[in-house]
């Protein structure tokens, strides 16, 4: 396929390509970023695949291989531990030694799900979660999120939570 298809198929499946990614990051919690980069790659290697001599459109192939694509990275994802760039856990630690009544009065102002989500960080995670104190932050993170996905949340709602946090934490 030369540059000037591939453009024009780009320019065609653009909207395809975001509504895949969009139904990928409502589905996973992922960010559309990441996903969306995920999705070019996708779309380079299917102008590289695409068999004219096959009787479909290169919509229809595009649209096959990101779902298949996007899933199986999300797959991937799953296993590895999320990346979010906060510490939680020594962001607590900090904070509840020296405005433990400032904290406190700002978890009053978080959703339910984040004061319970809070409720459990400052409970202890090595009690509710089983896990040693000394493990990374993102382990840590890793075991809440699990955690609240075995108590009943959806991995997006998990992670709203821990943003919803990382807000309030940024204005202490």
């Amino acid at each position: 396929m030369t540059y000037e298809e591939s453009l024009f198929h780009y320019q065609t499946c653009e909207r395809l390509i975001n509504e895949r990614v969009w139904a990928t990051v409502r589905a996973t919690g992922y960010e559309f970023d990441e996903l969306r980069s995920k999705a070019s790659e996708v779309f380079m290697h299917a102008c590289e695949t695409y068999d004219e001599s096959r009787a479909t459109k290169f919509s229809t192939w595009l649209s096959l291989m990101l779902n298949g694509h996007l899933l199986n990275y999300a797959k991937k994802m799953r296993r590895e531990l999320p990346t979010i760039d906060i510490m939680l856990i020594e962001e607590f630690s900090e904070i509840s030694a020296f405005h433990s009544a400032q904290l406190h009065d700002e978890i009053a102002k978080l959703s339910e799900e984040a004061q319970h989500v809070c409720k459990i960080i400052l409970d202890g995670p090595a009690d509710v979660l089983h896990i040693a104190d000394d493990l990374p932050a993102k382990m840590i993170r890793g075991a809440i999120v699990a955690h609240l996905r075995e108590i009943g949340y959806s991995r997006p709602r998990a992670w709203d939570c821990i943003r919803e946090i990382k807000q309030m934490l940024e204005t202490l």
